[in-house]
């Protein structure tokens, strides 16, 4: 009899035991499953203000926006002068944000410049357009651009400064066949952004062209 009394006690015992870690480890469970509900939500509101942040950041600097030139009606003036050309320029922009304190160069590659020229040196030789805030996405300039077409052939080194950074675009523009082409490319940092080719501009055994 006392033996199987020692023997129940013990077993009592050991049934409480366990069945008070298992309550034990429940209770740590939902309390380990609570802090990782909070770890996760706080995390998801961290990337929340973060986006929203660069959001509200990127309206005010332009973010990722980048514009560009291009060159329109080069033939217009064909019959006229084989001496002149003349582009009407329309601004672009690509990205969804605006762009801020924008200022454009347009160097004439003819135009030497000194070694490590810098803004100023560009702003004497070049066509300088100042646009500050530009939100549209595309934008017919008011002043064209005039050059000395004897050559059949000109390249320009055109900057586009804004608060985002500068972006270099090159344009090449070849007369053929009584016909001007264009060739541009839009840089930023030495990374092209964007390449733009009329199909019959000239082009290396590659099938590029022969950047500058």
């Amino acid at each position: 009899m006392i033996d199987a009394l020692a023997k129940f006690s013990s077993a009592f015992f050991l049934s409480s035991w366990l069945l008070s870690q298992v309550f034990r480890v429940a209770k740590q469970h939902r309390t380990d499953d609570h802090f990782t509900t909070i770890q996760t939500n706080l995390a998801s509101l961290l990337e929340q203000i973060e986006s929203r942040t660069n959001h509200l950041l990127s309206n005010i600097t332009g973010g990722d926006s980048y514009c560009f030139l291009m060159f329109l009606e080069l033939n217009r003036l064909r019959k006229h002068s084989d001496e002149l050309g003349k582009a009407t320029l329309l601004l672009q922009r690509l990205g969804q944000y605006p762009i801020s304190e924008l200022s454009i160069w347009i160097v004439d590659r003819d135009l030497e410049l000194p070694e490590g020229a810098g803004v100023g040196d560009i702003a004497k030789r070049g066509k300088h357009i100042e646009i500050g805030g530009f939100a549209r996405r595309r934008k017919v300039l008011t002043q064209s651009l005039t050059f000395d077409a004897s050559s059949n052939e000109k390249c320009f080194d055109i900057y586009l400064s804004a608060m985002n950074g500068t972006i270099h675009q090159k344009i090449w523009v070849q007369r053929i066949e009584g016909q001007w082409l264009v060739a541009s490319r839009v840089e930023k940092d030495g990374i092209v952004l964007l390449d733009s080719v009329d199909s019959s501009f000239p082009r290396t055994d590659d099938g590029d062209v022969a950047w500058w």
